[in-house]
């Protein structure tokens, strides 16, 4: 169809034709631009997890999926950073921990949460 043919058919918001619009050079990346009512977040969580790996066997290969997997990774360490803003945007680390064991995964979640519920 051409456009002459197709604009008749299509009809917008109150019958208004809708018209094709290409980007324009320097104004094609959509980004928030209205500051002013942005919410501020005061707090942020920085974290690392480490991971320690360990090659796979071929019998172990086999019980996976179809994806190829080369290595399994085990989690032996975390460390976060609880940061927190004030009004004069400011930054102050509010807390933090840093852990080493083998049970290091199910250690951060429960210390995430416990942050998360001080927050």
């Amino acid at each position: 169809i051409r456009y002459n043919e197709y604009l008749p058919k299509c009809k917008g918001l109150n019958n208004a034709s809708q018209r094709p619009q290409m980007p324009v050079k320097n104004r094609s990346i959509k980004a928030f631009y209205n500051h002013k009512c942005m919410q501020l977040n005061p707090y942020r969580i920085i974290w690392d997890l480490e991971m320690l790996t360990k090659k796979l066997t071929p019998e172990k290969k086999m019980k996976l999926t179809s994806i190829e997997r080369l290595q399994m990774h085990k989690p032996c360490g975390y460390y976060y950073a609880v940061i927190h803003m004030n009004s004069s945007f400011n930054y102050e680390i509010i807390s933090h921990s840093l852990y080493r064991r083998s049970d290091a995964l199910e250690k951060f979640i429960e210390k995430i949460e416990g942050e998360l519920l001080n927050i």
